[in-house]
């Protein structure tokens, strides 16, 4: 019986140093029927030179290389790998993040023993530059139990530890290219809101490059930004209740409020305004506690 094809879905910006060790970890799968589709978001170094000599490693057929023309970021780069997939599966993984061995092989094996439409399991964070182990990013039993709503709180699926039907993009669309972070999570809910079959595969079988920033405020501001906008955006969705949406949208609006209150204070009214509309008894509390010095 021949093995379903997955189609690698691979974004890459500036990616010449780190990309041979993602591509080393594709070739290195104990599951052999994948292509690899590489697409370069307008950055332009070594990345299309290295890719070329993969395909000398494995096999023209096997590894499809795309430049965009302007920047598009990961949603608009992993659209357009989406678009050129032939394979029954979709998997994800970045140019500077690193899979195990037998990642592939135990996704597939999954999802067709389960009948799941997209599997995921835990990732290991590394340090980039000391390859140090620093943490692992996956759910707890209690997140699992409780899914779809857990995933308000903290978004546990890493997409490079994703694999799925490639049907799933053909009903709920594409990754929203307006979203310049929690993009995921707002893939996540909409397959589910959509009524996919979600599947946990216990244990670690990716790593996720953890990189040193100048700017981790920023960073974290704009990252808890979109969270908030993600959770407005499925505000009235039917797999989430409201106690669920007020405490996710309370939770990451006061986030944002705070990243931004000394440096845009009039972004941070924003946010305290939008939690007042939202979850305006929550807000009450939280400052009641604030008052009493909780």
């Amino acid at each position: 019986m021949t093995e379903p094809l997955v189609s690698i879905i691979m974004p890459a910006y500036k990616a010449e140093k780190l990309i041979p060790e993602a591509l080393a970890c594709v070739k290195a799968q104990t599951y052999k029927n994948w292509e690899l589709i590489v697409v370069e978001d307008a950055s332009n170094d070594a990345t299309e030179a290295i890719v070329n000599e993969f395909v000398i490693e494995v096999g023209e057929d096997r590894v499809q290389y795309i430049r965009h023309e302007y920047n598009q970021g990961v949603s608009g780069v992993r659209n357009t790998a989406i678009n050129q997939a032939k394979g029954e599966y979709l998997a994800f993984l970045d140019y500077d993040d690193l899979w195990k061995a037998y990642h592939l092989e135990t996704a597939v094996n999954t999802l067709q023993k389960t009948g799941g439409d997209i599997v995921y399991s835990t990732v290991e964070m590394f340090q980039d530059g000391t390859d140090k182990i620093i943490g692992i990013w996956g759910p707890s039993q209690k997140d699992v139990d409780e899914f779809p709503a857990s995933l308000l709180g903290r978004n546990y699926i890493a997409s490079n530890v994703v694999v799925m039907k490639s049907s799933i993009p053909e009903k709920v669309g594409y990754f929203e290219i307006n979203l310049k972070a929690a993009e995921d999570l707002d893939y996540w809910l909409r397959i589910a809101e959509a009524g996919f079959k979600f599947v946990y595969i216990p244990g670690v079988y990716g790593s996720y490059r953890k990189k040193q920033s100048s700017s981790l405020t920023s960073q974290a501001a704009m990252v808890a930004e979109y969270h908030a906008m993600v959770i407005r955006k499925h505000w009235y969705s039917p797999i989430l209740s409201q106690k669920t949406r007020q405490e996710a949208a309370l939770l990451y609006h006061l986030k944002a409020a705070k990243f931004n209150l000394k440096n845009n204070p009039l972004k941070a009214a924003e946010f305290l305004l939008w939690i007042m509309v939202l979850n305006p008894q929550g807000f009450l509390l939280k400052l009641f506690n604030l008052l009493k010095g909780k």
